[in-house]
């Protein structure tokens, strides 16, 4: 177990309220009390631990259910008076005015997933519409028709968006086509990433990149299109262990052109990982998913000093530590890095059973060198991996995407 004692209780708060919204969301609901077992100082501070309880009741709102005031006062006696006057308010909010979510940050926490946290943790207030509206808004009812698309099938589906395979009825060119789950109902900064998603890779015109095919709107959704990949991602291909040095050397070649053009275009990708990298047929490669792409040079950007946003596993130091001025190229070079390193070992080179323990890990520990865990590395790739994965306060890395192609 790795130690958290580092962090104060307001640090530690904001990831455990994280991490417990996430696994409610992705349908692993996590109890408040094995929460409490694991951080015990929550349970003795009164407002971390009814921060945790209306956390709880919130998600648990959003999926549908319709939790009781009186099973958590019951549950947790000690906060049972504090509690029924927050939830009193709640409901008189929720009864006379717009819904509102009490978590603001959007965490996934595995490795095939997004983390983008924003450091008030308090409860926020959204005036967005009800409940029941953003359900029946987040996508098309049924499969079928939408606009001079049919949507075939679901491909995947995020904290944000859905993807669907699709055919365009003018051109019957199949296609993968994204929306806002939200549709409609969507707010200013869901709509803002969402299109920023879609400028950033449609300015990218690289054969290692997903082409955007155009950008739209049809009765309310946001939409956009881009070219349909027959195959799987490296996530998936890596379950089934550790490539060929050879094959996993060509691969981070042919991503690290893709990711050098992006930057000389002036786009950081930002949430580099296994799950993003889509493998067609023929063993190609191809970026997808730039929803947290950051414009070099753009004042007007969508996250703020102390956001964290990418994926736990993959995610360089200043990502994890909010650091938004810092990220740059060189964040993405980190996530080369680590891609490299779990092509070579079949893991990443920071991997544990929670989001804070893996942030842990990334902020204070060095990765293990991959000959450790598989003796016939090279070690020249073992060296060029490590130099991507300089350790936290360190130097950032000063290797070139170009550097990774030689």
């Amino acid at each position: 177990m790795t130690n958290t004692s580092l962090l104060t209780t307001t640090q530690l708060l904001i990831r455990i309220r994280a991490f417990q919204h996430q696994c409610w969301k992705q349908g692993n609901p996590i109890s408040i009390e094995s929460l409490l077992q694991a951080h015990p100082q929550l349970e003795e501070d009164e407002d971390s631990l009814l921060e945790l309880i209306y956390g709880e009741f919130c998600v648990r709102e959003s999926l549908g259910e319709q939790p009781a005031s009186e099973e958590y006062c019951q549950r947790f006696p000690s906060v049972a008076e504090r509690l029924e006057r927050l939830l009193e308010v709640h409901r008189a909010l929720d009864s006379g005015m717009p819904s509102f979510a009490s978590v603001q940050q959007t965490v996934q926490v595995s490795d095939d997933c997004s983390v983008a946290i924003s450091p008030e943790a308090t409860t926020a207030i959204h005036h967005q519409s009800t409940r029941e509206e953003r359900k029946t808004g987040q996508s098309p009812a049924t499969l079928g028709r939408f606009g001079d698309y049919h949507l075939l099938h679901e491909i995947d589906r995020g904290g944000m968006g859905v993807v669907y395979k699709a055919r365009q009825v003018q051109t019957k060119r199949i296609v993968a086509l994204k929306m806002i789950l939200a549709g409609k109902f969507a707010t200013k900064k869901e709509l803002k990433r969402f299109y920023s998603e879609a400028e950033a890779a449609a300015k990218l015109d690289h054969p290692n990149i997903v082409p955007i095919y155009e950008i739209g709107e049809h009765d309310g959704h946001p939409f956009f299109t881009m070219a349909y990949v027959d195959g799987q991602n490296l996530a998936s291909r890596l379950r089934q262990g550790p490539l060929a040095q050879r094959e996993a050397a060509a691969m981070v070649r042919e991503i690290s052109r893709a990711i050098r053009y992006a930057h000389q275009e002036g786009v950081v990708h930002r949430d580099l990982k296994p799950a993003n990298i889509l493998l067609t047929k023929t063993g190609q490669t191809r970026i997808t998913d730039f929803g947290l792409a950051k414009q070099i040079g753009d004042q007007n950007e969508l996250t703020v000093t102390g956001d964290i946003v990418g994926t736990p596993s993959y995610m360089s130091p200043e990502q994890i530590n909010g650091n938004s001025a810092a990220v740059g190229v060189q964040s993405d070079v980190y996530s080369l890095g680590a891609i490299l390193y779990c092509l070579l070992t079949g893991r990443p080179p920071f991997q544990a059973a929670t989001i804070l323990e893996t942030f842990t890990q990334l902020t204070q520990a060095e990765p293990v060198p991959p000959r450790q865990l598989v003796p016939t590395v090279s070690p020249d790739l073992e060296t060029v991996c490590l130099k991507c994965l300089p350790v936290a306060n360190s130097e950032p890395s000063e290797l070139k995407p170009m550097e990774m192609t030689s």
